[in-house]
């Protein structure tokens, strides 16, 4: 007699954040924290900035409150008086500054509280520790997802319209140099260094495609075609990797080739390359992709192999998996076939189908101790959170009753508080709900 264990056992609570009244809120100013604990917005007719129910002003006009990465400070713009400059203000409380404040952000998902602001030599990004140089004109900028890099690229003000005025680059509080050919600078996260895109190009006969080329820390690197999207960088950005396209001649017509090239070079062993991930902490990394008519996965440092050599990947559907994530050194790959219901590939496991309709691409997230998955998923028309023990796929559990439909199911993952703790919001009836679910064992 086959005995499965139970699934686990999860409690959820949920607390009313807001009440979604579009006669008093605008609701299109919505912000959350990165906890997932607080949310803010203005109010309708933009007087008042909204915090956790609590309101701020009146102003002439407010701007909606900015969190620092960590949920703690909240700080927006405001006008008290028309014809008069934009102000700062910190937890609700006033912040002089040298200059008029433009814009309040935060800097990348998780970084601090930064302002803009606007002075006779043109503008410059504040933070409690730092202030950049001033920029006549702001082309582009940049920011690392932990806030700790940054980069701009500034011009003079036009003298003669006819003319273009001359660029500059700045990363970081490096010195401020001439733009040169840099079309594009990617700051990576730790402060680690930059990963620079160049207008430089070389047709090479013997190859398929022009040849762009970039810089990582001023250490030149090549691609094939055109780079698209942006980079992709490992949590502690030591590691990263771009995307390139073009249109080969092959016996059988023009393709569409797509390419990875990362920190260790190239990735020349498929023509179409998709859904690459890194290993958390590691230069490792995973991609599906194509070559003939077979389908490949490559798990790095090992070459790229098929579907049917892959330790239980044989019974995968034909296709690229749709989302990859990482438990320890094993992968997990989520399939979402149009002809039948969602399935996850759990390495060391095999294959294990959803019973739900669809499941989130972009939304797995696995416990810090590689445990468990938690993920979006439909059923019946209504989005839910699924969590998933890896050790026992099959005890799969979707949280609460359908009394509530996450929200941003497509675009934001569960958020993992520890190993055992998962937040995220859900909507019930013009509420905004925080749910917590905390797993029992």
């Amino acid at each position: 007699m086959l005995v499965f264990p139970p699934s686990p056992k999860i409690d959820l609570k949920e607390t009313v954040l807001l009440k979604l009244d579009s006669k008093k809120l605008d609701l299109s100013s919505l912000v959350v924290s990165p906890d997932r604990s607080r949310v803010a917005c203005t109010s309708a007719d933009r007087k008042f900035a909204v915090m956790d129910g609590k309101r701020f002003g009146p102003f002439a006009v407010a701007a909606p409150p900015v969190f620092s990465g960590d949920s703690r400070n909240f700080a927006f713009a405001a006008i008290r008086e028309p014809l008069k400059g934009g102000e700062m203000y910190l937890n609700g409380e006033y912040v002089q500054t040298e200059s008029e404040v433009t814009r309040v952000m935060r800097l990348g998902d998780t970084g601090p509280i930064a302002w803009m602001e606007q002075g006779k030599q043109g503008i410059r990004v504040c933070t409690n520790d730092f202030k950049t140089a001033w920029m006549p004109k702001l082309v582009r900028s940049a920011f690392s997802t932990d806030g700790k890099g940054f980069s701009f690229i500034f011009s003079e003000l036009p003298k003669d319209p006819a003319q273009s005025p001359p660029e500059y680059l700045m990363q970081g509080n490096t010195a401020v140099v001439p733009r040169g050919r840099t079309v594009n600078c990617f700051p990576a996260p730790g402060g680690a260094g930059y990963l620079n895109i160049h207008l430089d190009t070389k047709i090479d006969y013997n190859a398929p495609a022009e040849i762009g080329f970039g810089d990582w820390n001023g250490q030149r690197f090549a691609y094939e075609g055109k780079v698209v999207g942006l980079p992709i960088f490992n949590s502690t950005g030591t590691a990263w990797a771009v995307r390139s396209e073009y249109t080969g001649v092959t016996p059988k017509g023009n393709m569409q080739f797509s390419k990875y090239t990362a920190t260790s070079g190239p990735v020349k062993e498929l023509d179409i390359q998709t859904g690459f991930v890194f290993r958390p902490g590691s230069e490792d990394f995973v991609l599906c992709g194509k070559r003939g008519d077979d389908i490949f996965i490559k798990k790095s440092p090992a070459l790229a192999v098929p579907y049917s050599q892959f330790p239980n990947l044989d019974v995968a559907p034909r296709e690229f998996y749709k989302g990859a994530a990482w438990s320890g050194k094993n992968v997990i790959l989520l399939f979402q076939s149009k002809k039948t219901r969602p399935s996850l590939f759990i390495e060391g496991k095999g294959m294990v189908d959803l019973a739900v309709d669809q499941a989130m691409q972009n939304s797995l997230a696995v416990s810090p101790d590689g445990k468990y998955l938690a993920l979006n998923v439909l059923r019946n028309d209504v989005a839910s959170v699924m969590v998933v023990p890896l050790e026992d796929p099959l005890q799969m559990t979707i949280l609460g009753k359908e009394d509530f439909v996450v929200d941003q199911a497509e675009k934001v993952a569960p958020l993992w508080l520890d190993n055992r703790h998962i937040r995220f919001l859900a909507l019930r009836k013009s509420q905004l709900l925080r749910m917590d679910a905390e797993i029992k064992e």
